[in-house]
């Protein structure tokens, strides 16, 4: 009876290792540009926390009356980290649970589920590493983190429509104004600064929503992936704009299409390139304004 019972643990433990080992495998990188975004800016908070934490004043310079205020230039980094990294996460889970086929692979689906909650929580606790260096208190940094992965935990877009609908939806209104409501340094100090118990219950209440939002729903009926951009612009469409998109979006044809949505054209890599740049430039003005 004890091996009997034991199998399927062991079986389950098996499965959620296999599905966590894609996360750190090139199929994780792969037509999932917040990966590399993610790896930037970690890799930034990290080195800033690390010259922080050897500075001369210590934790001291980070405590003020008793509490605790995170450095200005450090939140924006930190705060885009998480969102890059959770977000990552959530792209490779959603684009691993949502073709078709899933549908009929019950321990498929078991494994992926088990898989994105134990890769979310290591995240939580490396990614913690950077304020706690400066001295943040420990549970209201996991509050901060568990509020980011509640945010960016739901099912990634299928394509453009399905994005832009998503940002009307009451989840998309609450992860657009979260997002830049907590990239500001005295908003983040309000929760660094809230008692121990009401930090617990922010973690309990987001990894309890997070839960639920990773739970595995039924694709069958999803839209079917849209046409290309160019082939759905309009006929008005002038010839040097033709030609500059079709360079942006160009797409190395030794790359394999996965019949899979594809909404930001992930698989050029111009584009990818521009989109990181872009996006670490205009972070990096946001974090230059605030400081």
């Amino acid at each position: 009876m004890t091996f009997v019972a034991c199998a399927p643990i062991g079986r389950t433990v098996r499965d959620c290792l296999r599905a966590m080992r894609l996360y750190v495998s090139p199929v994780f990188l792969r037509e999932n540009p917040l990966a590399f975004l993610a790896i930037l800016y970690v890799a930034l908070c990290f080195g800033f926390a690390f010259l922080r934490h050897h500075d001369r004043l210590g934790h001291d310079r980070f405590w003020h009356d008793g509490r605790y205020t995170i450095s200005p230039v450090l939140a924006p980094i930190w705060w885009v980290s998480l969102y890059a990294s959770f977000s990552a996460i959530s792209l490779h889970y959603w684009r691993q649970i949502r073709p078709t086929t899933t549908y009929l692979l019950v321990r498929l689906q078991r494994a992926e589920y088990h898989g994105v909650l134990a890769v979310g929580l290591i995240s939580i606790f490396l990614l913690a590493l950077p304020p706690l260096s400066t001295g943040a208190p420990t549970l209201n940094c996991f509050a901060l983190e568990a509020i980011g992965l509640f945010l960016w935990s739901g099912p990634r877009p299928a394509n453009r429509a399905e994005a832009l609908r998503g940002v009307m939806t009451p989840l998309g209104m609450v992860r657009f104004i979260g997002f830049f409501f907590l990239l500001v340094p005295r908003m983040q100090n309000y929760l660094f600064s809230v008692p121990w118990y009401v930090a617990v219950v922010i973690i309990i209440a987001c990894l309890g929503m997070a839960l639920r939002l990773y739970r595995f729903r039924d694709y069958r009926l999803a839209p079917e992936t849209p046409r290309d951009l160019l082939a759905s612009a309009p006929e008005t469409l002038s010839t040097p704009v033709e030609r500059v998109a079709s360079f942006i979006l160009w797409r190395p044809s030794r790359l394999v299409r996965l019949p899979l949505a594809d909404p930001v054209h992930t698989g050029s890599p111009i584009a990818v390139a521009l989109l990181v740049v872009g996006s670490t430039l205009i972070f990096g003005c946001l974090a230059e304004f605030i400081a």
